[in-house]
């Protein structure tokens, strides 16, 4: 049996590799999914910005593309990822090598490009659109991206055509399934023909989701809402003590509100609810594509996520407004006319055909590489 090392971190760039784990066990490989990253102190520092100022994050993507700190950067995670790369090559000793995150591009080149025998090397990048030059590797077997738009980017990146491959967008399996409706609302304490939304805040829990709350309290119609706040405990809190007091206003505001931290039954959620709004991630994003519902994004990671504004509009998946005010109104029309989420649906389904074939081409290029 042909032994696979995934080398990923958390959020997003876990969920792909569980992803491919998936693929992988279904064809019968062996493979292992290592994270050396996220206790790094860089890695600490991201998640207050992530929760609380975004659109900070912008500064430190744009400032990372000067040459000068592209290469500090590439020096800094080769030196500090070096001893346990190693080790951990030493110790799996892998067939193949997977990557879900750029961090680890520079030290896996510098390892693997002295073998006698190079170990063959996948690298995924997990951004469809806003590509930052970190995020490729000449020496790669092959690069994944999302689709063939991106062969110019690599081509300026100095990457050669046949190392860029578009692969689509890798899923886990779950939220491809068909979940029971009816008997999800049931357990909930939802009702059939109520409008539903579900409200995303990321892995971390982005404090930004709390900006369209007072849209479902000014709701005149009966609502239907679930939040999931990621690992974010005073999120949680915050809307914990808000929901304490929703029964006293029902015959007010005739909201059924349901929170909940971390949740595994993200999939489950996305069944029963009409749209799901939160933060543009490219996870969520193609998540809730895969379960045929549209996307209201209300805030993006600045810089990194940009690209993930222009493919929800490009592409029909949904609505895009971080201003408040505006998505206040937006949430109010869908409210009052819920009919209007309709017209998403023939660009849904065929984004997700689109990425269900991400599977076939991933298993035939490995299969080539071993």
């Amino acid at each position: 049996m042909k032994k696979i090392l995934i080398f990923t971190t958390t959020e997003g760039h876990l969920s792909i590799a569980q992803a491919v784990n998936e693929i992988l066990r279904k064809n019968r490989y062996q493979v292992k999914t290592v994270d050396l990253i996220s206790e790094n102190i860089i890695s600490k520092s991201y998640i207050p910005l992530y929760r609380n100022f975004p659109s900070f994050l912008q500064l430190i993507y744009q400032l990372s593309k000067k040459p000068r700190i592209e290469k500090g950067v590439k020096t800094i995670f080769q030196k500090s990822l070096e001893k346990k790369v190693k080790k951990e090559l030493k110790d799996s000793n892998p067939d193949s090598v997977i990557v879900t995150h750029p961090f680890y591009l520079p030290t896996l080149e510098s390892i693997l490009d002295y073998q006698k025998t190079p170990i063959p090397f996948l690298n995924i990048i997990a951004n469809p659109l806003t590509i930052h030059p970190l995020e490729f590797s000449s020496l790669a077997d092959f690069n994944f991206v999302y689709d063939k738009s991106h062969k110019k980017m690599g081509k300026r990146n100095k990457i050669p055509q046949e190392k860029i491959f578009p692969l689509g967008w890798l899923i886990r399996k779950n939220f491809y399934q068909k979940y029971n409706r009816a008997l999800l609302r049931k357990n909930l304490g939802f009702k059939k023909n109520i409008l539903t939304f579900l409200i995303c805040g990321g892995s971390e829990g982005t404090n930004m989701i709390l900006k369209i709350i007072p849209a479902l309290f000014l709701a005149k119609k009966p609502l239907q809402v679930i939040v999931v706040c990621g690992s974010n405990k005073a999120l949680y809190k915050t809307l914990v003590s808000l929901k304490k007091i929703t029964p006293k206003l029902k015959k007010i505001f005739p909201l059924n509100l349901k929170l909940y931290q971390f949740t595994h039954q993200l999939p489950q959620l996305m069944t029963v609810s009409d749209l799901v709004i939160g933060k543009a991630g490219p996870n969520l994003i193609f998540e809730t594509v895969a379960q045929k519902r549209p996307f209201f994004a209300i805030c993006h990671i600045a810089g990194q996520e940009d690209g993930n504004l222009d493919l929800i509009r490009e592409k029909g998946l949904g609505l895009v407004e971080e201003n408040p005010f505006k998505a206040l109104k937006l949430l109010q029309k869908i409210i009052n006319h819920s009919q209007f989420l309709e017209k998403f649906k023939p660009a849904l389904q065929k984004e997700r055909s689109y990425n269900l074939q991400a599977e076939k081409k991933l298993i035939k290029l490995v299969k080539r590489l071993l």
